[in-house]
């Protein structure tokens, strides 16, 4: 099952692609969550990747692409495969005003 991101449900994702190993979230994808408000947070479907879920709006998709870090950020015209819960995460979304320039700050 997928979600359509589009504007006017102002949801943005945080993609951290490649975020965990063993089960274990990869240091660099930690400090993103750690920097982020708590909010609703699930495991792609790869089991490597993790989507962060928050209420705000991004004017244009981004990517951050640093070496083996992969980031992006997206709230609208994405197909997003809905994964499964990170335990311990909130079941509500938090609000993210400034999206992609929170993320470009922490990368």
């Amino acid at each position: 099952m997928g979600f359509v991101l589009t504007p006017h449900d102002r949801f943005v994702v945080v993609d951290l692609d490649h975020a965990v190993e063993d089960g274990r979230v990869l240091p660099w994808a930690q400090q993103i969550v750690d920097a982020l408000p708590p909010t609703y947070m699930e495991r792609g479907r790869s089991g490597a990747g993790l989507h962060l879920w928050f209420r705000g709006e991004v004017p244009a998709g981004r990517r951050i692409r640093k070496g083996g870090l992969a980031v992006e950020v997206y709230s609208d015209r994405r197909y997003i495969i809905v994964g499964d819960r990170v335990s311990g995460t909130p079941l509500e979304l938090a609000e993210l005003p400034d999206a992609a320039g929170v993320i470009a700050s922490l990368v």
